[in-house]
């Protein structure tokens, strides 16, 4: 999916601004626009989506004592539920 420099140290700000240049750009892995961002100061929660179809959620963290952040998605799936049991004739 995306390639934000897997296993480099990097501050929430750097994190932030490598994710927003591979989500938003044209290239393979680009074309997502980015929604509900509700981060302060590079950290917290956004949603991200490409076309009608698919939505990812994003979480970014800070650890600053470490030198580093976290970014962490799951994939948003709809699914239609089962139908109702048939009801059975006497």
């Amino acid at each position: 999916m995306f390639s934000v420099y897997p296993s480099v140290k990097m501050s929430a700000a750097d994190l932030d601004q490598a994710f927003r240049e591979a989500v938003t750009s044209n290239g393979p892995d680009g074309g997502w626009t980015i929604k509900n961002d509700e981060r302060v100061k590079y950290v917290g929660k956004l949603e991200v989506s490409k076309g009608e179809d698919t939505s990812l959620k994003v979480t970014m963290e800070d650890y600053p004592e470490a030198g580093m952040s976290a970014l962490k998605y799951y994939t948003i799936q709809s699914c239609t539920p089962p139908p109702p049991p048939r009801s059975r004739s006497a």
